[in-house]
């Protein structure tokens, strides 16, 4: 894993904006589990993938309790089962990026 992302990955969940989204979640937001949706089906998946794996092992750094799904797996049971108070989203390209997944997140809800 490259440096840069893992930077990149703590800079996020450190960075005063991050920080002034944080304070304006409900306290329970935080207070479950958080699920990291990465991978995916799309010419990107490796970025996602890298990317997903360097914000999971931020978050856990961190104390909170995050699980990783790869979205080119089954993982709406899982994901479901879990019932994460958060979801971070870092499919990239198709299905990640155009509102698909969001739907089906929406719905699950």
């Amino acid at each position: 894993m490259s440096s840069n992302l893992i930077k990149n990955s703590q800079t996020i969940l450190t960075n005063p904006y991050a920080q002034k989204v944080q304070a304006t979640l409900p306290d329970s937001a935080l207070n479950g589990p958080i699920a990291v949706l990465m991978g995916g089906i799309s010419g990107e998946r490796a970025v996602s993938l890298e990317s997903g794996q360097a914000v999971l092992a931020s978050l856990k750094r961190q104390g909170f309790l995050a699980h990783g799904f790869d979205t080119a797996t089954p993982f709406i049971e899982p994901l479901t089962q879990l019932n994460p108070c958060l979801v971070f989203n870092l499919v990239h390209g198709r299905d990640g990026e155009d509102g698909k997944l969001q739907g089906l997140l929406n719905f699950l809800k």
